[in-house]
């Protein structure tokens, strides 16, 4: 346990991975429940079907947090919604699901946006005239665009130098997270913050993305009453005036940017591999590819 909060492993019995199998081999000397150390962070392991079912049934409220790490917890506050925990995260994650509901999750209203990008993107790769080339950037243009209409209520231009920015921001602190650098931290915190190092950086690009969100919601409030809620940021800012007199109310200006950040960092990166492992695949199987190209 730290600061209330259980870190759990839960091991799924037909996974084979390497790994997995260590702690399978920790489970038969020590039990289907025991502690492991991640550096400072204590990690319970539940192995085999009987202790995750008791686990996640019977005793569901110790897994109902988020482990705040010393790295996140200075990076986000405990605020938005993937690093708060309690009323704030129910707040803000409710908050999140019902307005991008309202914005066209799921609906034909956000597939019409999709398609404009799709668009967007085909046109930028057939300008490649059937050089070699890189498509990591194309796609991460056309993902974060998405966002950024439901964020924002408008797509960016590629040569924006700020949407570049925030783009390059995003794709800074994302890759940090995989690093040395990051164990070091969370191992280390009171020492990391005192030293320099690649973390810096990370810190000055979660700034530039927070004054990038912070400029967009100062636009949103000089034309916050000339029309009806049309993004992300139009319906928490009329929620906020909602909540004015809410004493128990989270909806604030900081949770608002943490919740965009928390959109653009949980939609970038993942959407991006997934496209870019389609296109791998569809190019080791160009017999596939060509079949798929006649049904359409």
């Amino acid at each position: 346990m730290t600061d209330g909060r259980l870190l759990g492993l839960m091991l799924h019995p037909h996974q084979t991975l390497e790994h997995v199998s260590t702690v399978v081999k920790l489970a038969k000397q020590y039990g289907n429940v025991y502690t492991i150390w991640a550096g400072n962070l204590p990690v319970v392991v539940l192995s085999g079907f009987e202790a995750v079912t008791e686990g996640v049934i019977n005793h569901s409220e110790c897994f109902d947090e988020r482990p705040v790490t010393p790295f996140f917890k200075t990076l986000a506050n405990e605020k938005g919604i993937i690093l708060s925990n309690g009323h704030t995260w129910k707040q803000q994650r409710k908050f999140g699901l019902v307005t991008m509901r309202k914005l066209g999750l799921g609906k034909k209203g956000i597939e019409y946006q999709i398609q404009e990008e799709a668009s967007q993107l085909a046109d930028a790769l057939a300008n490649t005239k059937g050089q070699p080339f890189d498509p990591t950037l194309l796609i991460t243009n056309s993902v974060t665009n998405v966002i950024c209409v439901l964020n924002f209520g408008q797509r960016f231009s590629i040569g924006d130098e700020d949407f570049l920015k925030l783009r390059n921001a995003l794709f800074q602190v994302l890759q940090f997270t995989a690093t040395l650098f990051h164990f070091l931290y969370d191992t280390f915190p009171w020492l990391m913050k005192h030293l320099p190092g690649p973390h810096k950086k990370v810190f000055a690009a979660y700034g530039q993305i927070a004054s990038f969100v912070s400029k967009e919601i100062e636009k949103h409030k000089v034309h916050q009453s000339l029309h009806e809620p049309q993004d992300f940021i139009d319906y928490y800012l009329l929620q906020m005036m909602k909540s004015k007199r809410d004493p128990n109310s989270t909806y604030n200006e900081e949770n608002l940017i943490q919740s965009i950040v928390d959109l653009f960092t949980a939609g970038t990166e993942t959407t991006t591999t997934t496209l870019l492992w389609a296109l791998l695949l569809m190019t080791n199987y160009p017999d596939i590819q060509g079949k798929k190209w006649l049904c359409i």
